[in-house]
């Protein structure tokens, strides 16, 4: 199976809108600290392959920033 490379351009063009969105639904309580991390995974590893490969990959990526969030040192209260 070919595996589809994404055009630079175009994937730092998902990379901001990803981050506008994650800016415009950011939890007041997080740090900014958090948010640099956050970010900084988010970024890490390059989406590519086939398209069906990159939605899950998309998907995973989303679901482990979610559980970051909820096992940051924002939120633990102890």
């Amino acid at each position: 199976m070919v595996e589809l490379v994404e055009d630079p351009a175009s994937l730092l063009d998902v990379v901001a809108i990803e981050q506008d969105r994650f800016e415009r639904a950011r939890d007041p309580s997080l740090s900014d600290a958090t948010v640099a991390q956050l970010k900084a995974f988010a970024t890490a590893a390059p989406i590519t392959g086939t398209a069906t490969q990159m939605a899950q990959r998309r998907a995973q990526r989303f679901n482990a920033l979610r559980q970051l969030v909820a096992a940051s040192p924002d939120y633990q209260t102890c």
